[in-house]
C-alpha cells in the first residue's frame, strides 16, 4: 500500500509515497526480525531512521543495547540496533531498503509496543530539499509532524507542504495515523549527511518533547566528545570536531 499521513486536525496533508503497486508485484520482498524480542514497550519507542539519527541514538543509548533488528531473505543480515530503558525502547535502522519493504519493517517495528505508547521518529534530509521560507534556512532546520492523536508540540515547527518524506518513518506515521497511535515525526535537515557535532545537533529536540524528556533517556551533554569517544569522528574533512 502507498504511505499516506495526514494532518487531519488542521486540514493540510503530506502525501508519503513510498511504493509503486507495480514494482511490488515484481519483487521478493524480504521479511524482518528482532533478536530476543523484548517484552511489549507499554510508554515510548524512539526510531531513528537513517544514519544520523541512528549515531544519535547511539550516543544516547549504547550502553543499552539488547538485541538487533534483522532483515530475512536470500541472505540474511543485520540492519539495525534494539535498546531499552526502564520506560522506552530504541530502534535504529541505517540500512538502504527496497521502497516495497518500508511498510513491512514498519510493521515489524510498531509490533515492539502496545497500542497505547507513544511513537517518535527521528530522520534526517539535505537542506536542500526543504521548501520553505528563506528566513527559516540555516545551518540545520528541524521540523515535525504528527498524528492527531500525539500532543500538540509547541516548540517544534510543523513540517508544510509541499514538503515531501519518504521511507521508514512515512511508512510508521502512515500505520499510526491510520490506527490512533499517538506518533510523531522530527525531521532534521542539514548541510552535510556525515555524523559531526553539528549534524547531529538537531537530533536534541527529541529531548524538548515531553514524553521524552520526561523518560529517563537524556541528551548527551557534549556530543563532538561523545562522537570522539565511539570513535565516529574519524574522518579529517570533519570541520566541526
Amino acid at each position: 500500500m502507498a504511505s499516506f499521513f495526514g494532518e487531519v486536525v488542521t486540514g493540510s496533508f503530506r502525501y508519503f509515497d513510498d511504493e509503486d503497486e507495480d514494482e511490488q508485484q515484481e519483487v521478493d520482498y524480504r521479511s524482518f526480525s528482532v533478536t530476543s524480542p523484548p517484552t511489549r514497550e507499554k510508554k515510548l519507542l524512539i526510531v531513528a531512521d537513517g544514519q544520523l539519527s541512528a549515531v544519535y541514538l547511539q550516543l544516547v543509548a549504547d550502553k543499552q543495547k539488547i538485541g538487533s533488528l534483522n532483515a530475512i531473505g536470500h541472505k540474511n543480515s543485520e540492519i539495525g540496533t534494539i535498546y531499552r530503558g526502564s520506560d522506552w525502547t530504541a530502534v535504529s535502522c541505517s540500512t538502504e531498503l527496497q521502497r516495497g519493504e518500508y511498510t513491512i519493517l514498519a510493521n515489524t517495528i510498531l509490533g515492539l509496543t502496545d497500542p497505547a505508547a507513544t511513537v517518535i521518529c527521528l530522520t534526517s534530509r539535505h537542506i536542500s530539499e526543504f521548501r520553505g521560507a528563506e528566513e527559516e534556512r540555516g545551518e540545520t532546520v528541524v521540523k515535525s509532524l504528527k498524528t492527531k492523536t500525539f500532543p500538540t508540540i509547541d516548540k517544534i515547527g510543523r513540517l508544510e507542504a509541499p514538503n515531501i518524506l519518504t521511507g521508514l518513518s512515512a511508512g510508521i506515521l502512515s500505520i499510526a495515523a491510520v490506527k490512533g497511535i499517538p506518533a510523531c515525526l522530527l525531521v532534521n535537515y542539514v548541510d552535510i549527511l556525515t555524523a559531526d557535532s553539528l549534524s547531529l545537533q538537531g537530533f536534541q529536540n527529541l529531548h524538548r518533547l515531553p514524553v521524552a524528556s520526561s523518560s529517563s533517556l537524556k541528551p548527551a551533554t557534549n556530543l563532538a566528545a561523545a562522537l570522539k569517544a565511539v570513535r565516529l569522528a574519524a574522518s579529517p574533512s570533519n570541520l566541526y570536531m
